[in-house]
């Protein structure tokens, strides 16, 4: 009995702590944010005093921002969006030194911080701002979009290619879908009158096109055009 209820205590004890330990592990991995805000601006101070290149500076500014909009408090809130509207400025700045292979993680990860940044802040407008960032960004988001490449913020798709990222907040709306439709329908009709000008072409009348029939019908024309090999020329030798 006594080793029944020793196996029995060690074994709820061990499903205890295999519950408890997920929850832990949960806990610790959302409460351990790194460092904290006051560490953040003074390592970002100190990079920038040394003049440190701009990829290092911008990572210990995202931690900031990330940090700052997960903040309780609304003027460290406003804060990140401040500095995410600024830092937003220059990943889109053609001169900047940041690669663009990194520029469109850095633009998806701000937009989903802020947005829910803003949505805590209760600023509906600003989080309107953000999702409709990040819808442009996911429209045209491709995994060449993470490679570095040269700059195509200035660039203007093609007809075809913006009609195929036609979503919501790119700045196709429906009259741009319907006029290029248009246009396609003018065109195609252009081409039909053109073919049907051209000589050796017409359209044949029902007379005609049954003379036709009954012509090709003829026992003559049948064995003009058989397809069958035919026996070939007897041996007379």
């Amino acid at each position: 009995m006594r080793v029944t209820r020793r196996w029995c205590s060690t074994g709820g004890w061990g499903s205890i702590c295999a519950c408890t330990l997920p929850r832990l592990q949960y806990f610790t991995s959302q409460n351990d944010l790194g460092e904290s805000v006051a560490q953040l601006r003074r390592k970002l101070w100190s990079q920038l005093h040394e003049r440190m290149p701009r990829m290092q500076t911008i990572e210990t500014e995202n931690r900031l921002i990330a940090q700052l909009s997960r903040s309780p408090l609304a003027e460290e809130r406003a804060e990140a969006l401040e500095m995410g509207e600024a830092m937003w400025a220059e990943l889109h700045d053609a001169d900047s030194s940041i690669p663009f292979g990194s520029r469109t993680a850095m633009k998806v990860t701000l937009c989903s911080l802020l947005r829910r940044c803003a949505l805590a802040s209760k600023n509906r407008e600003l989080a309107d701002t953000w999702t409709v960032r990040f819808a442009e960004r996911a429209a045209t988001l491709s995994p060449a979009a993470f490679k570095e490449q040269a700059s195509t913020v200035d660039k203007v798709p093609g007809r075809r290619e913006a009609r195929a990222q036609a979503h919501p907040g790119t700045g196709i709306d429906t009259d741009d879908l319907e006029a290029d439709a248009q246009e396609e329908a003018e065109e195609a009709a252009a081409k039909e009158s053109t073919a049907a000008e051209k000589p050796g072409k017409k359209n044949l009348s029902p007379f005609e096109q049954y003379r036709q029939e009954r012509m090709l019908e003829h026992p003559t024309v049948e064995w003009a055009f058989r397809r069958r090999a035919g026996p070939g020329p007897r041996y007379t030798g």
